[in-house]
């Protein structure tokens, strides 16, 4: 093949992949109109979102620039102080070079997102574009390639947690929890257990994942099914116990503390109530730090 051949083919080709992630972009709904955002960000909850944007930042690849004539390239390294906001996402991250190491501040504000790309954009989600994620975040350089994973999946992941905590920033306006409505079920089922629902089949299939991520010592993927499995049959009081322990151990207080007050809902005589309750109170103060 000729060198203008060549040339052609990766200039078609370039085309071709900026069409399909314009495509992509063009199908995305408006965070602007209230629209939810897409592929699997509302199957998490804040805290979830939460421990997996943590999780995946510390775990970011290792992106290495090109070289340009006579110019060394740049290695954007370790993830440092990942602090996660109801507005806002910071940390920062090492940069090297042939001749110096320094560290990088990166800060996402939520109310910004749109800004940056255009005047007439108010607000919008992002995609995943394989291998890396666009579009995350405005650091001080202004460069867009930092957020980097070597698997599609990790970087569909991450812009699916990101995507909800916009949703919750934009829309939902981070609402206080209100449990009423379970607090008053399970106050029918303590007074008359025969009311109580029996658990579905696919509760069933969740505990099972959940005790088996738990085993292997993925606790985000353990409290994603322990969170499937209450919500497939709520009066399982274990699952909301669980679901709180796993959820302080990742340091999201306050969905550990709703979690436990569900708990004490459908058990409030139970042997380990009194201590359920303390932990409650703890981390109610944790989540206010």
């Amino acid at each position: 093949m000729s060198r203008t051949s060549k040339y052609a083919l990766a200039f078609l080709l370039l085309a071709l992949s900026t069409g399909q992630a314009l495509a992509q972009k063009q199908k995305m709904p408006s965070l602007e109109k209230g629209e939810p955002p897409p592929g699997e960000a509302m199957k998490m909850t804040v805290g979830i979102a939460n421990a997996v944007l943590r999780d995946l930042l510390a775990r970011r690849y290792l992106v290495v620039t090109k070289p340009g004539f006579l110019v060394p390239g740049q290695t954007w390294g370790e993830t440092k102080s990942i602090t996660i906001k109801t507005d806002m996402l910071l940390f920062d991250y090492d940069i090297a070079t042939k001749d110096k190491h320094y560290t990088q501040h990166a800060k996402l504000v939520f109310s910004d997102i749109g800004n940056y790309f255009s005047t007439n954009s108010k607000g919008e989600y992002y995609y995943a574009d394989y291998p890396h994620l666009n579009k995350i975040y405005r650091d001080l350089s202004g460069s867009l390639d930092v957020l980097a994973w070597a698997k599609q999946k990790d970087a569909q992941r991450f812009a699916d947690a990101l995507n909800r905590l916009l949703y919750e920033s934009h829309v939902n306006k981070n609402p206080p929890l209100d449990n009423s409505a379970f607090n008053a079920l399970a106050a029918t089922w303590r007074k008359d257990p025969s009311v109580r629902p029996k658990p579905p089949e696919e509760w069933e299939r969740h505990r099972l994942m959940a005790e088996e991520h738990f085993k292997e010592n993925d606790h985000i993927a353990a409290l994603e099914s322990y969170e499937a499995a209450i919500a497939a049959w709520p009066p399982w009081a274990e699952g909301w116990f669980n679901a709180a322990l796993l959820y302080s151990e990742l340091g999201e207080f306050t969905c550990a503390a709703d979690r436990m007050k569900h708990y004490l809902e459908l058990m409030p005589d139970a042997p380990d109530a009194k201590a359920a309750r303390a932990k409650v109170l703890i981390w109610e103060e944790k989540a206010k730090e």
